[in-house]
């Protein structure tokens, strides 16, 4: 997209603009957009235009649209140009174009109270034998009343009063999107008409419905015209309709008791009026189809804060996955690895501890031990009933198994094949006539299945707490037994979800109770802590979380690994209010790179540009309006 910066006269010297994105963006720089080169200079004389380029990223997450609002600083030549008065922001939209999956929608909408009956406004109307009716529903009243944009399914409007004694001949009920606002002008012609009924129609008291044949899609934007036309050889009764008022012209008729009239034929309206039908509309859309075949595949780019749906190549769902910190995970793919409608042995014998035959394996481009994300896995209702059936136990009780290696490679001859094993309780929801298993990891992919599964734990805790010391907080703990216990990781965050390691306490090998502890020294306002138990197998287990609050410590940045090689990670000592931004430096104070951040948690890491040599560099962070500055040394 081509941002074009212009002066409204030739200045008597250079003069250099830098452009940036100001704070009620929603884009975010680098996962959303680059700007390759964000200054431009005006020679001397000139007016312009100077251009700068803002490349849109299709970064597949579903988050609806967002926008980029861009400003200007002059940061040279000021005495040769100052700030104009209009025209000083650029404002971009990116369009969302993923789609989530679909547990299957009927929205039933009604558009308006319906408080009174139409009389000669009535498109029905016996007593005269021809008539054409138009009316018009404006976009704004239907998203009001609820309709959402797409393909409506079927129409019905309410007869209070059924009076006509015989059919209306050549019953033609019509509808069009237009741009028209009002009808005092008659008649419209939409861009095009979808008719929805068309022959003799005899009504009926209450509800007349109708479904559209192969329904109408409206676009959220377009105004909504209805037609009804009949022609009619001896004249009837009056059919009075449920209707309403507006405060403007939304109908147009004409109608005659001219036998040889063809009502359908009028090519202009003689009356107009304020008064429309009560229309009840439904919007129906099938349920996405859940993928279900071996080695079904999907792949995207996954970076901080965003959520994608993975459909396989038929465009089933398979799972989606939030990713819930600053870490680009690159390209990530995920692939059902194991597949089938039973269930299949894991580590322990014994029917009730198979696992369901469907398995995942989430692979991304760039591994994080510690990265944090919800994944939602998709079940069909075939599947959750057959591993019912093989193993006696209910889906209400299914736990959800992750592994560091693939699910299928562990046996119970060889339990410590897929490596680390973690069970948790997940939530289980309803999709449609299907079923999803949901939950939130703070340890990096791997392998997913689900079941139920039996074995000790690797350590009975009697006792865990914390308490705020004048060097942070010290954490205790005390086991009543371990079997095979290998450590301890202690585990931080700042919100009670997104944990990360901040120190490992070696067991002490013995059998009965012990007595554990250590310092936080970087603790924040607000901690939560739990531990994660690990066994000499690799298996692991989490304990209770306790939360020590520190009121009024004030916010505090850390580099956690200088020097650098490659990769910056920035800790904090409270979790971050708004956005983060942080500036790369060299020596002299040249800027080398630039990013924001937003949704940051408990820490952030970033890539080093490929480019730097061994030496010292200057890091500029804001955080909550506080700037803060570090010297880090390149390996």
């Amino acid at each position: 997209v081509p941002v074009k910066l212009y002066l409204t006269s030739a200045a008597g010297g250079p003069v250099t603009v830098h452009l940036s994105s100001l704070g009620s963006s929603t884009a975010t720089n680098g996962n959303d957009y680059t700007i390759s080169s964000n200054s431009a200079t005006f020679p001397a004389g000139t007016t312009g235009p100077q251009t700068i380029n803002v490349t849109i990223k299709d970064d597949n997450s579903y988050e609806g649209n967002e926008y980029i609002n861009l400003g200007y600083a002059i940061t040279a030549g000021g005495g040769f140009a100052t700030a104009g008065n209009t025209l000083q922001n650029y404002e971009i939209e990116i369009d969302d174009d993923e789609v989530a999956a679909n547990s299957g929608l009927i929205n039933t909408v009604s558009t308006g109270p319906g408080l009174d009956d139409l009389g000669p406004s009535s498109p029905l109307q016996g007593t005269q034998t021809d008539k054409k009716s138009q009316y018009l529903y404006l976009a704004s009243e239907l998203l009001a009343d609820g309709l959402r944009p797409g393909v409506i399914t079927d129409i019905s409007f309410i007869i209070n009063t059924k009076a006509s004694s015989a059919p209306f001949k050549g019953f033609t009920f019509k509808v069009g999107a237009t741009s028209v606002s009002n009808l005092s002008n008659g008649f419209a012609t939409p861009t095009s008409w979808k008719t929805i009924t068309s022959g003799n129609y005899d009504t009926r008291f209450g509800n007349n419905d109708f479904t559209i044949p192969g329904g109408f899609l409206w676009n959220g934007t377009s105004n909504l015209l209805f037609e009804f036309c009949y022609n009619n050889t001896a004249a009837s009764s009056d059919d009075i309709l449920e209707g309403d008022g507006t405060s403007y012209t939304c109908q147009a008729r004409k109608s005659s008791t001219v036998a040889a009239d063809d009502g359908c034929s009028y090519p202009t309206a003689t009356l107009n009026s304020t008064y429309r039908p009560l229309f009840n509309f439904t919007q129906t859309s099938p349920q996405t189809i859940i993928s279900s075949q071996l080695n079904s595949t999907s792949q995207a780019a996954f970076s901080s804060g965003d959520k994608i749906f993975f459909f396989d190549g038929s465009g089933n769902i398979i799972a989606s996955i939030q990713n819930g910190n600053s870490y680009d995970y690159g390209c990530t793919s995920i692939t059902i690895d194991r597949a089938g409608t039973g269930a299949s042995q894991f580590v322990y014998s014994g029917f009730a501890n198979y696992l369901m035959n469907k398995t995942f394996r989430v692979i991304p481009g760039t591994y994080h031990p510690d990265g944090v994300y919800t994944i939602t896995l998709y079940y069909t209702a075939a599947e959750k009933a057959g591993w019912e059936t093989a193993t006696l136990n209910s889906w209400n009780n299914i736990q959800l198994i992750k592994t560091s290696g693939p699910i299928s490679a562990a046996t119970p001859s060889n339990p410590g094949a897929s490596g680390a094993i973690e069970m948790v309780t997940p939530t289980r929801s309803m999709f449609g006539s299907d079923y999803t298993l949901s939950y939130t990891f703070s340890d990096g992919f791997s392998g997913f299945g689900a079941g139920i599964i039996s074995g000790t734990l690797p350590v009975s805790l009697l006792k865990f707490e914390g308490a705020k010391q004048h060097a942070g907080v010290e954490l205790k703990w005390t086991t009543e037994q371990e079997i095979n216990t290998n450590h301890f990781e202690v585990q931080r965050s700042a919100n009670g979800l997104n944990f990360e390691t901040i120190g490992i306490v070696k067991s002490f090998g013995l059998t009965g109770g012990n007595i554990y502890s250590m310092q936080d020294t970087r603790a924040g306002s607000v901690n939560y802590y739990r531990l994660k138990v690990v066994d000499n197998d690799g298996n692991y287990t989490f304990s209770t979380i306790i939360a020590i609050n520190i009121a009024g410590l004030r916010q505090r940045i850390y580099v956690l690994n200088n020097p650098f090689s490659n990769i910056i990670r920035l800790g904090f000592t409270n979790q971050p209010g708004e956005r983060v931004t942080t500036r790369l430096m060299d020596g002299s104070g040249k800027l080398l790179q630039q990013n924001e951040f937003k949704h940051v948690v408990n820490s952030i890491e970033f890539n080093a540009p490929s480019y730097l040599s061994k030496g010292i560099y200057l890091l500029e962070a804001v955080v909550d309006g506080t700037r803060f500055t570090y010297k880090l040394v390149k390996e």
